[in-house]
């Protein structure tokens, strides 16, 4: 090699180096930097992508646990089958309150039907109740159906006047009551019948 060759090749080596260099020292902790930035990003939009159906799910959670709430409460109120034939006085005991007065409790066994689980039977019983009072006490005894302590729910309602002199109406209300039956050892008590 003469010195002619040597001069040319030194600046093509220089630059050769100079771009091994700035590849090792420079490109290579760029492109480092790149893939874990990549990995964060990605990580990120997991995270994002996680925490939306998180945040859905919890409001579906939320809504399903008010759900029950209210599901927990109106089972609450479902009467026990020994409480049957109690149902007059529980609702003379209402009607009482709002000076209204129970006349007639007429249950319909032919309409009985049977809601079955695993552990209970549910009994809606068709009760036909009539009330004797002034339109205004049945007004705010109507209110307050909602709350009671026990499960009813009513179909209809049929207002009739007890004597055209007076304005004592009488109230005819279809209504459905609710009862419980606890099954035992996979047998269940007929509904009505107190257990011995």
């Amino acid at each position: 090699m003469d010195a002619k060759n040597i001069k040319g090749f030194v600046p093509i080596a220089v630059a050769v180096l100079v771009f091994a260099l700035s590849h090792f020292f420079a490109v290579k902790p760029l492109q480092q930097k790149i893939r874990e930035y990549s990995a964060r990003s990605r990580v990120l939009e997991d995270k994002i992508k996680k925490d939306v159906p998180e945040a859905q799910i919890q409001k579906v959670k939320r809504m399903a646990d008010s759900t029950q709430a209210a599901m927990d409460r109106i089972e609450a109120r479902i009467l026990e089958s020994e409480k049957l034939f109690d149902v007059g006085i529980l609702v003379g005991r209402q009607a009482k309150e709002y000076q209204m007065e129970l006349v007639a409790v007429k249950p319909d066994y032919t309409k009985l039907v049977v809601l079955e689980d695993k552990k209970e039977e549910i009994h809606e019983l068709p009760i036909k109740l009539e009330l004797k009072g002034y339109f205004k006490d049945f007004s705010r005894f109507w209110d307050a159906v909602s709350g009671f302590p026990f499960a009813m729910k009513v179909t209809g309602i049929q207002f009739l006047r007890e004597t055209i002199e007076k304005p004592v109406l009488i109230v005819e209300m279809d209504c459905v009551f609710f009862f419980r039956e606890i099954k035992a050892k996979g047998e269940a008590v007929p509904a009505g019948n107190p257990k011995t």
